[in-house]
């Protein structure tokens, strides 16, 4: 992986440290996205980040055979919820992580997410069948890449459909920050002392949220890590200083390249600015290559082939769907979940069936 060459145009001695200072989060009404909308809409869902919501979030919820299905029982709420929210969902695609969704990247980085705990069994029990239920009964449009994780097959699927689709990505992670360009959003669900929900981000919004532009997402998580991945950052770098940085030299290539080139003179000159200490400038020159590393392993894919994959998964969708007795699986789960009057005709059948794809 080569490093920018060039050194920035301004002079170290004219940087100063543009401080990033972290929004209130500002309440968005229903119908917020609209103003944003200009094609149908394809509706990407990180089906994987209500697992764990769901499975701690719930109590048991028994079905007629006695076996916990709260993470089902979750996902599905949570489905319910974002029809309510998402004012235009016009083809809904559900996105899981298969089982070896890791293996790329530890092809690249062995202790990628290594610090994790083994998965509770039960958990992952439910998760499987929860997708079972949600692909085979409910016939919802669910898709997979085997040795890849859920972003990469949103990143792939939003680069691919952006061109036929306003593309909104629903998730809470951050990495997924990074695909947000002109029609692709993305609706993610966060929770501050101040604020707790979902909120629309658009180009400007990620500048607002973050501090950074979307296609610096990579860079600021190579600067400050990234814990849950067990990805690892530069000591005494967070999420702020990283945004300040980021705000004067505009990639990682080209702080690493100043740090390298400047001379003595020019190094006092911007740690006068405050921008980053001694101790910075040396962890960065130390840590080039990690950081780049870094870099690269946050960044989403987005050439998987998911035309394939797609199709077979409307293919199946419409069949379980058109089956005589679907009316009769949804009253079933009518009183499973105690879905409000009339919601399985009105709602659910129209929101959700996803028969065909340009």
């Amino acid at each position: 992986m080569e490093t920018t060459k060039e050194l920035p145009n301004e002079t170290v001695s004219n940087i100063s440290s543009k401080e990033y200072t972290p929004p209130v989060i500002p309440h968005q009404p229903v119908g917020y996205m609209l103003q944003f909308i200009k094609k149908p809409t394809m509706v990407l869902i990180d089906m994987n980040a209500y697992v764990h919501s769901s499975y701690h979030g719930y109590d048991p919820k028994l079905d007629v055979k006695g076996e916990d299905q709260r993470v089902l029982y979750g996902m599905v709420n949570a489905l319910i919820s974002l029809s309510f929210k998402i004012p235009k969902m016009d083809q809904v695609v559900v996105v899981f992580d298969p089982d070896d969704g890791s293996l790329y990247r530890k092809s690249i980085y062995p202790a990628y997410k290594e610090n994790r705990p083994p998965p509770d069994e039960n958990l992952v029990k439910q998760k499987h069948n929860a997708k079972k239920i949600m692909q085979d009964v409910l016939g919802l449009v669910c898709v997979e890449y085997p040795g890849y994780e859920a972003d990469d097959i949103i990143g792939s699927l939003a680069y691919q459909y952006k061109k036929d689709y306003d593309i909104i990505i629903v998730s809470p992670d951050k990495d997924l920050a990074q695909l947000v360009h002109e029609n692709v959003f993305l609706y993610r669900k966060i929770k501050t002392k101040d604020y707790k929900g979902y909120r629309f981000l658009t180009e400007n919004h990620i500048k607002e949220e973050f501090g950074v532009y979307s296609r610096q997402i990579t860079d600021w998580l190579s600067l400050m890590g990234d814990s849950a991945d067990n990805l690892p950052g530069i000591d005494k770098i967070g999420k702020k200083t990283a945004a300040e940085i980021l705000n004067t030299f505009p990639t990682v290539e080209h702080l690493i390249t100043m740090v390298k080139n400047a001379n003595e003179q020019d190094l006092q000159d911007l740690m006068a600015t405050g921008l980053i200490t001694e101790k910075m400038v040396s962890r960065i020159f130390q840590a080039e290559d990690m950081i780049l590393l870094v870099k690269e392993l946050a960044k989403v894919k987005t050439d998987l082939n998911m035309k394939k994959p797609l199709e077979n998964a409307f293919v199946k969708s419409k069949m379980i769907i058109s089956n005589l007795n679907y009316n009769q699986t949804l009253i079933k789960l009518e009183k499973f979940f105690n879905w409000p009057p009339n919601f399985k005709q009105t709602f659910w059948k129209n929101q959700f069936r996803s028969p065909s794809i340009k």
